[in-house]
């Protein structure tokens, strides 16, 4: 299940959604974004693609390190939004 992109890029305000399977019986998810430049946000959210207003789990702290642990999530599929706080570049995604 685990999953990375590197060199993510996007303007102000631009969203960049990703999918993810969960099986069943993953004891945790864990989602996050590091280095590179700018202010980039994530959210999450199962069975849709999420918005920067309708979410089940988000992580909007200042700059391109953002992290979400979420136990024991359920089986399906699970949605990542990267959202454009600021321009940002060179980011890294991993969940898994």
């Amino acid at each position: 299940m685990n999953s990375s992109v590197n060199d993510i890029s996007g303007a102000p305000g631009s969203e960049t959604i990703f999918q993810l399977e969960v099986p069943y019986g993953v004891y945790r998810l864990h989602v996050r974004a590091e280095g590179g430049t700018g202010d980039c946000d994530v959210y999450v959210r199962r069975g849709a693609p999420p918005t920067t207003t309708v979410y089940d789990y988000r992580d909007a702290v200042d700059g391109n390190s953002e992290a979400i642990l979420i136990g024991h999530p359920h089986s399906g599929t699970w949605y990542i939004l990267v959202y454009g706080k600021t321009a940002y570049a060179g980011v890294e995604l991993w969940a898994g």
